[in-house]
C-alpha cells in the first residue's frame, strides 16, 4: 500500500471508533473501544514520525493537502498524548451526558490530527473550524450559548476564510513551506494590503487563546470539553498562527514593521491584564483559565519576536504548557468531584485530604512558573535570551513582563497549595479522600512526561533547534 494512504488512518481512525462507540449499548463495551482508540491513536501517531510522504486531492484556490513535517508530527503527538489523558479520566463524564458526547471527542482528535497534518491554509482553516465547532457543541448543551460561540468562531474564522481566498494569487505555492511562500514581487507591489492579510488572519488564529474563558462556572459540565478549550483548542491556534507567520508570509515580510509591534504590544498588554485577574478570581477553574491566557500568550510574544531563540522558546513553551495546564485541570476536577471545592478560598486543608492529588497541581504549578531543573525553566529561558537580543524598547519590556508574569504566576498557582498543605493549628482534618486509578493514571503520566523530558531535554531540542533554523 502507498505511505500516502496512511496519513489518512489517524485521521480517520478515530472517526471509526467514534461510530463504534456510538453503535455499543453497554457501558463497558464503550468504555473498552474508547481507551482502546485513543491508546491506538497515540501509538500511530508515533510510528507515523517516518511517513514522508504527502497527499494532494485538488488544485486551486482551494487546494487541500496533506503534508505532514516534523513541527506538524510534534502537535499530532501532543494531542494524542492530551487526549489519551483527559478521555481516561472524563469517560464517566461524558457517558453520562448521552451517547453523542464520547463520539463527538473522538471525532475531535481525529479533525486535531488533521489539522496538524495539514499542508495548506485551506485545509488548516477546514480542520480548526470543525475541531472547534464540535467542542462547543459538546461543551455547551443549550441553544442559546451554542448560539454564542458559534457567533464567536465564525467571527474569528472569518479573516482566515478571507485569506485562503484571497491570498493564492500572492504566493508562489500553494504549500506550507518553511521561510514562507509569499512571491517576492507581490510582497513590494501590494506591501501594504498584505500586511493587514497578515494581521487579521493572525488575530483570527490567536482569538484561541480566549477560549479558556468560555469555561462555564456550572459544575455539570464534563472536564474533557473543559479541557479542550481550556488547552488543547489554543494549542491549534498557536500551530496556526506558526504556519501563517512562518510558512506562509514568512518572518522577513513582517519584521520590523508595525503589524509586528502592535503584536508585540498586544501580547504584553493581554500577558499583565489576564496575570491580575488570575491574581484576584477566587474561582479555581476561572483562575486556571486566566492563567492559560497568560501562559499562551507568552507562546505568541516569542512568536511575534520573530528571531530563532525566541521561536525555540515559543515552541518549548507550546508543548509545555498544553502538557501543565491539561494535568492543573485534571487535578482541579479531581479535587472538586470528591469534596466539592470550586473557591481558592476554601483549598485549606485540603492537602490532608487529597495529598496525591494536590502534589500533583503543586508539582504542574512549579513547572508552569518556570522553577529551575523543571522543564518550564528551559522554555522561559529561551523567551527571555530571544526578548533580549532585539536590543530595543520592545525587548526590555517583554522580558520585563515575562519575569513579572512568572512571579505573579507563584501567587495564584501555588499559594493555594500551600493552604492547602499547611493550613494551620486550628484546622480540623476531614476524612482522607481516596481516588482511583482514572485520575492516578493519566496525572502521573502527563508528570512522567514533563518531569522527563524538562530534565533530559536533548532529543526534543535538538529537534526544535532543527525546526528554528529551518523557518529562520
Amino acid at each position: 500500500m502507498n505511505q500516502s494512504i496512511y496519513l489518512l488512518v489517524p485521521i480517520l481512525l478515530p472517526v471509526l471508533g467514534a461510530l463504534a462507540v456510538y453503535m455499543l449499548p453497554r457501558r463497558q463495551q464503550r468504555r473498552r473501544i474508547f481507551n482502546a482508540m485513543l491508546a491506538l491513536q497515540v501509538v500511530y501517531v508515533c510510528l507515523a514520525f517516518g511517513i514522508n510522504r504527502s497527499i494532494t486531492t485538488s488544485d486551486g484556490v482551494l487546494a487541500l493537502g496533506l503534508w505532514p513535517d516534523t513541527l506538524g508530527k510534534l502537535f499530532a503527538l501532543l494531542f494524542g498524548v492530551l487526549f489519551w489523558a483527559t478521555g481516561w479520566f472524563g469517560f464517566d463524564a461524558m457517558d453520562r451526558l448521552g451517547r453523542t458526547a464520547l463520539p463527538c471527542f473522538l471525532i475531535i482528535l481525529g479533525m486535531l490530527t488533521g489539522l496538524s497534518y495539514a499542508g495548506t491554509l485551506p485545509t488548516f482553516c477546514l480542520f480548526y473550524v470543525a475541531a472547534t465547532l464540535l467542542t462547543f457543541m459538546l461543551l455547551c448543551p443549550g441553544p442559546g450559548k451554542q448560539l454564542l460561540r458559534l457567533i464567536y468562531t465564525m467571527l474569528a474564522s472569518l479573516p482566515v476564510c478571507c485569506g485562503c481566498l484571497t491570498l493564492p494569487r500572492y504566493l508562489t505555492s500553494l504549500q506550507f513551506r518553511s521561510g514562507g511562500v509569499l512571491s517576492g514581487a507581490a510582497s513590494m507591489l501590494y506591501a501594504a494590503p498584505l500586511l493587514t492579510t497578515a494581521l487579521l488572519m493572525l488575530l483570527g488564529f490567536c482569538a484561541a487563546v480566549f477560549l479558556p474563558l468560555s469555561i462555564p462556572q456550572q459544575t455539570n459540565q464534563p472536564p474533557a470539553a473543559q479541557i479542550l478549550l481550556a488547552a488543547i483548542l489554543p494549542g491549534g491556534g498557536v500551530l496556526g498562527a506558526m504556519r501563517t507567520l512562518y510558512y506562509l508570509f514568512g518572518s522577513r515580510f513582517l519584521h520590523g514593521t508595525g503589524i509586528q509591534t502592535l503584536l508585540l504590544a498586544a501580547c504584553l498588554m493581554v500577558m499583565l491584564c489576564a496575570s491580575l485577574c488570575a491574581c484576584l478570581e477566587k474561582q479555581l477553574f476561572l483562575r486556571l483559565a486566566w492563567g492559560t491566557v497568560v501562559q499562551s500568550s507568552c507562546v505568541l510574544l516569542g512568536l511575534f519576536t520573530l528571531n530563532n531563540i525566541a521561536f525555540l522558546g515559543a515552541l518549548l513553551q507550546a508543548i509545555f504548557h498544553t502538557l501543565c495546564s491539561v494535568c492543573l485541570f485534571l487535578c482541579a476536577d479531581a479535587m472538586r468531584e470528591h469534596t466539592g471545592v470550586l473557591h481558592t478560598d476554601r483549598m485549606r486543608g485540603i492537602g490532608r485530604q487529597m495529598p496525591l492529588e494536590l502534589g500533583c497541581f503543586a508539582t504542574a504549578g512549579l513547572a508552569l512558573v518556570g522553577c529551575p531543573l523543571m522543564c518550564w525553566f528551559s522554555a522561559k529561558q529561551y523567551l527571555y535570551r530571544g526578548l533580549l537580543t532585539r536590543g530595543d524598547l520592545w525587548g526590555s519590556a517583554g522580558a520585563a513582563v515575562l519575569v513579572l508574569c512568572m512571579l505573579l504566576a507563584v501567587y495564584y498557582l501555588l499559594w493555594p497549595c500551600v493552604q492547602g498543605f499547611f493550613p494551620g493549628k486550628d484546622y480540623e482534618p476531614d476524612a482522607r479522600v481516596r481516588t482511583g486509578l482514572s485520575v492516578i493514571v493519566p496525572v502521573a503520566c502527563l508528570l512522567i512526561c514533563l518531569l522527563g523530558v524538562g530534565l533530559l531535554p536533548g532529543t526534543l531540542l535538538r529537534t526544535l533547534r532543527t525546526i528554528a533554523i529551518t523557518i529562520l
